[in-house]
């Protein structure tokens, strides 16, 4: 790894909030789940989605971005926008199923991934507070259940990649 990329890891650490050991979602404000292709060696069409941020809030309410590699790294383009609304018993799901996996993951040791990306879940509290937990795209599995289509398939926004790299 280049010392620039050891420059950057260090700076972003330290930019974060503190990992959280023991995150619940099940009463915070809004969920913020950033998704990045981006890894070292990689190489994209200017076009691709390579990152993805999706925010969802405790009423339901949904934001999604997206950024193209464009001009390669440092030279990321926009790709789309989109403002929508879920049920709050869809939310309720969403939190429930992330809480379960987080929880089944605690203890697990993160490493900066090789070539594949890695995803992040900032938690927004009410009081103000917020926890991070992060990972690297390698899929999210729980009780046989994959955690990225089942939020797929309660959040209409097409192409989302959360904990997978495609």
């Amino acid at each position: 790894m280049s010392q620039y990329a050891d420059f950057m890891e260090r700076l972003e650490s330290d930019l974060e909030p503190e990992i959280a050991e023991d995150l619940s979602l099940k009463a915070c404000k809004a969920v913020a789940i950033t998704t990045s292709r981006e890894a070292e060696g990689l190489v994209f069409p200017a076009e691709a989605e390579i990152e993805q941020r999706l925010v969802i809030t405790a009423k339901g309410h949904v934001q999604f971005r997206s950024f193209t590699y464009h001009g390669g790294p440092g030279h990321h383009g926009i790709g789309r926008a989109l403002e929508t609304d879920i049920p709050e018993t869809s939310v309720r799901e969403i939190m429930d199923i992330l809480d379960a996996w987080l929880f089944s993951r605690s203890g697990q040791a993160w490493g900066k991934p090789d070539a594949c990306g890695t995803w992040k879940i900032l938690a927004l509290h009410a009081g103000g507070g917020e926890d991070m937990q992060r990972g690297n795209l390698e899929g999210a599995f729980f009780a046989g259940l994959d955690i990225s289509q089942f939020i797929r398939e309660r959040v209409p926004v097409d192409g989302l990649y959360l904990f997978n790299r495609n």
